[in-house]
């Protein structure tokens, strides 16, 4: 069942080495078949610790089964998730499991925005075993109330229908990514199929409600400057903005190039309010010419003080390491007109290893100060 459309707003520093091979063609891996404790991770190095909240702050509710206990745990932490499986009111934690796929915890509910684990299959190119110690049985027992697309490429919304025909969740995406899905899923169209860059809406979601405030912005695959830019065969992208209490962050699993391809998708992310966090993709098809330019003209465009970037791990075996001076690079040379902190993601150390974003009890206001600091 689909839930119908949002309501519009308004319409090279790169280790070359590192990129042969990595990037395809039409998608950053290619296309295949998708349908049928609190830590800041400041860099590699730092130590993840779990924090104990008190019982007294959790979430109340019926103790969930065994194993949605043991995965959230495994994605969220063991000092951040109760014996009954819930999490802490107010929290916004986030746990990367390859790609540009997250696990996020607002509050005591989950979502999955994309579904790709970066393991070899059928989905994510390249051999070897295991790289991420997650598995689609992890994830369907998050049991997560929705479930976001970036874009429709297989290293994105892999084996999509599945997950969400397993976890009863609620997909939410363009009509494009419905489609993927097959027939029969609940589904939130939450811009038009044909909708054109930047265009703008707010967006509600069952299962979420009040929890979190959601905007929707028609999004630009990554591309080379001077190319007619991909919007067809699954390129077709979303960017969402999402407020909890007074957090904001946004989540981008694609990153065009947006200073020359799509300059009304520029002007339609500064019109957002500025964000406290970006969680972006930061390597694409435009980066072997473009460098890191167009992560930095995205997070400069949404204001954001801290950005952990994402889509750095196509190669696996620590690849995400040779795109780091480039970015820091990038970053140093817009100052002061961009003002954003990097945390660095690294492969994989940093897999399923939570983040917590912000909280309510008044640890907010000291993350606020690091946030500017």
């Amino acid at each position: 069942m689909r839930r119908g459309l949002g309501t519009s707003a308004h319409a090279v520093a790169v280790i070359t080495a590192v990129m042969v091979g990595v990037v395809g063609c039409s998608g950053e891996h290619g296309d295949r078949d998708v349908g049928g404790g609190r830590a800041v991770a400041e860099d590699s190095t730092s130590t993840s610790t779990s924090s104990s909240p008190t019982t007294t702050a959790r979430a109340a509710g019926t103790p969930l089964p065994p194993g949605a206990v043991a995965a959230r745990r495994k994605f969220f932490g063991d000092g951040n998730v109760d014996g009954g499986g819930h999490l802490r009111k107010g929290w916004v934690i986030v746990s990367w499991f390859g790609i540009s796929s997250l696990a996020v915890a607002i509050g005591d509910k989950v979502v999955l925005l994309d579904t790709a684990i970066n393991n070899p299959g059928d989905c994510v190119s390249g051999g070897g075993g295991a790289y991420v110690p997650a598995t689609e049985e992890d994830l369907v027992a998050l049991a997560p109330v929705a479930i976001f697309v970036g874009h429709g490429h297989s290293d994105h919304a892999c084996h999509l229908g599945r997950l969400v025909g397993d976890t009863g969740a609620t997909l939410v995406g363009l009509p494009q990514h419905c489609a993927l899905a097959g027939a029969g899923v609940d589904c939130v169209e939450v811009l038009a199929a044909d909708s054109p860059f930047g265009t703008t809406a707010e967006v509600t979601v069952p299962g979420l409600g009040d929890d979190a405030r959601i905007t929707a912005v028609r999004n630009l695959h990554s591309g080379r400057d001077g190319e007619v830019p991909c919007n067809t065969g699954g390129c077709e992208s979303v960017l969402y903005r999402f407020e909890v209490g007074d957090l904001s962050f946004v989540w981008n699993d694609t990153t065009g190039p947006i200073s020359t391809a799509a300059p009304e998708l520029a002007a339609a992310l500064r019109r957002l309010p500025p964000s406290d966090v970006e969680l972006g993709a930061i390597v694409g098809l435009g980066t072997t010419t473009q460098g890191t330019r167009d992560p930095v003209d995205y997070a400069e465009a949404l204001r954001v003080a801290e950005l952990y970037p994402l889509h750095h791990d196509t190669a696996r075996g620590g690849a995400s390491g040779g795109f780091r001076t480039g970015l820091e690079a990038a970053i140093a040379e817009r100052r002061p007109e961009l003002a954003a902190k990097l945390h660095w993601l690294q492969d994989p150390a940093d897999y399923l290893r939570p983040v917590v974003l912000g909280v309510d009890d008044g640890a907010r206001s000291s993350w606020k100060a690091r946030a500017s600091g």
